[in-house]
């Protein structure tokens, strides 16, 4: 007897007649088991095909004959795998979402792919940020999740997630997410120029990556030691320091 895996999740059985049939073999009854499943089918032939069975999966598969009188005892088991598949075209269920606190990184996760059975799946990951049309960073996991590190903060990237069970992925399931705030970098000082009244013009521009949505600007307050904060609307922001020597104060657009 015989057992190999045949294409769209088969396998194909045959075997010989009973050395010793004792009359007309009339029938003969397949039956396989799996994973505490069993199921079985009888034909008249010598050779047998089961089909829609699970990709990946190993079937033990018995055979029996019988003749008019019954049926004889069961062939020893022999067992067959079935080929792998390909996952369905795309998967189902991907998000993406900042992970609070951390501004270098970003959680992924999915639905596993469907239509594999018991084959193994390996999960590509990529990533870049919006604003690049390549770059892309990437990672593999046989995992439902993965986190992605060593990102910019405050920065929208573009997410996508590929399956395959052999070497060939299907289509990427995408999305776009941004990754938290952070702690901004330096404004850089553009001028400081004297002003009527004991003051003195400062103007700034944003840091580079301000890895923020707003940062806050903040100067010398009124008190000594105390801060004002200026919020600015403009990549360069103005501002006078009035009456210096006697109230240090302020912070103006």
């Amino acid at each position: 007897m015989s057992v190999e895996p045949a294409p769209s999740s088969s396998l194909r059985v045959k075997w010989s007649t009973p050395e010793k049939p004792n009359g007309v073999i009339t029938i003969y009854t397949i039956t396989w088991t799996w994973e505490g499943h069993m199921d079985h089918t009888i034909t008249p032939d010598n050779t047998y095909t089961t089909t829609d069975l699970l990709p990946c999966t190993t079937y033990s598969v018995t055979v029996r004959a019988a003749t008019s009188k019954g049926y004889g005892p069961e062939s020893d088991p022999l067992t067959g795998t079935t080929y792998r598949v390909d996952p369905d075209p795309y998967l189902q269920d991907l998000m993406a979402a900042k992970v609070m606190d951390q501004s270098s990184q970003l959680f992924v996760n999915w639905t596993a792919a469907q239509g594999v059975g018991n084959c193994v799946v390996t999960y590509r990951i990529t990533w870049r940020p919006v604003s690049e049309s390549n770059g892309n960073g990437t990672s593999y996991t046989t995992s439902l999740s993965h986190t992605i590190t060593q990102l910019e903060a405050w920065t929208t990237y573009h997410v996508c997630v590929a399956a395959t069970t052999k070497t060939k992925y299907n289509n990427d399931t995408c999305t776009n997410t941004t990754t938290d705030e952070d702690k901004p970098g330096p404004p850089v000082i553009m001028s400081v120029e004297p002003a009527p009244s004991s003051s003195l013009r400062v103007s700034w521009s944003a840091p580079e990556s301000p890895t923020a949505s707003s940062p806050t600007i903040l100067l010398p307050g009124p008190e000594r030691g105390a801060t004002n904060h200026c919020n600015p609307d403009t990549t360069t922001a103005p501002a006078s320091l009035h009456h210096l020597q006697r109230h240090r104060q302020g912070c103006y657009k």
